[in-house]
């Protein structure tokens, strides 16, 4: 709302109708308060009004970190968390490579999506993001041979020639 100390008052007065008419209590102890160029001189005066507290940026909305600046690859760190968390129980050496595909393009592909429906990602947080889920596709199997891209430009050339070598 704008800087008016006369329409705080009048909002407290509507919370507290919206209370006595509709039954529900509205908690104003977990509620806080963000004032804003000319408000922030009288804050203490919002504070006494309404009965909550200074709020401080940045806060969790939803899950999501708000903050009125552009957030910093630190604020990023729950997405990191939560992809590491779920790749650490999954067992990719046991997987083809079409069960990899689905669970990096239906689990950890969409692990994200909330926070980047709100907000641009930083260009680190996503390579570190590209990096877990190559990590988990292109690991190997110790009991198969895995043949890396030198290896394979051969395998090529020889199966071409006709010679079959192991």
């Amino acid at each position: 709302m704008e800087h008016n100390l006369e329409q705080a008052k009048n909002l407290k007065l509507l919370l507290c109708a919206f209370e006595q008419l509709s039954g529900l209590k509205i908690n104003f102890h977990k509620s806080e308060l963000f004032c804003f160029g000319e408000a922030q001189a009288v804050q203490m005066e919002y504070e006494q009004i309404f009965g909550y507290s200074q709020g401080m940026f940045p806060f969790r909305y939803l899950g999501i970190p708000m903050h009125y600046r552009r957030l910093q690859n630190s604020d990023w760190q729950g997405v990191d968390e939560r992809f590491q968390k779920r790749l650490s129980g999954w067992k990719g050496k046991l997987l083809s490579a079409g069960g990899k595909l689905v669970l990096i393009n239906s689990v950890l592909s969409s692990l994200p999506l909330f926070m980047f429906s709100f907000f641009e990602a930083p260009r680190e947080v996503l390579k570190k993001l590209d990096f877990y889920r190559s990590r988990f596709f292109w690991q190997s199997n110790e009991h198969k041979k895995s043949i890396g891209w030198q290896d394979g430009v051969s395998f090529v050339a020889q199966k071409t020639k006709g010679v079959w070598e192991s």
